[in-house]
């Protein structure tokens, strides 16, 4: 914060093309929506991960990750799941994969969905 040398890219770089212009393709994932049957309007349970492994490290970078303990619950009417944001930046230039493996209980029965 004592640093008060001016910085060395030009105004507006980040809003108008200049010399120091770079393309960056990044995967960003907003939501995700469980569209499958809910049997008579009952709530689900839901846990497991859902991850995204890119080019830079190859290390999962979870998205969402719930224990059996603190399973989420889903209804018809908010079937969405609960993402976490990654823990650093998705970079996605080349190849990506996602990987996931979750358990649905519906009716006291559970299902295992994995990747």
């Amino acid at each position: 914060m004592t640093n008060t040398n001016p910085t060395s890219l030009g105004s507006k770089c980040f809003t108008e093309p200049c010399a120091y212009e770079y393309v960056s393709s990044d995967l960003q994932f907003f939501s995700m929506k469980f569209a499958g049957d809910f049997s008579h309007g009952e709530k689900m349970t839901i846990y497991g991960f859902v991850a995204v492994r890119d080019d830079i490290d190859h290390l999962r970078n979870y998205i969402f990750y719930r224990s059996s303990d603190h399973a989420q619950e889903i209804t018809p009417d908010a079937p969405d799941l609960l993402l976490i944001p990654p823990a650093r930046g998705i970079s996605a230039p080349f190849n990506v994969i996602v990987e996931y493996c979750l358990k649905v209980k519906n009716n006291g029965v559970w299902r295992m969905v994995c990747s």
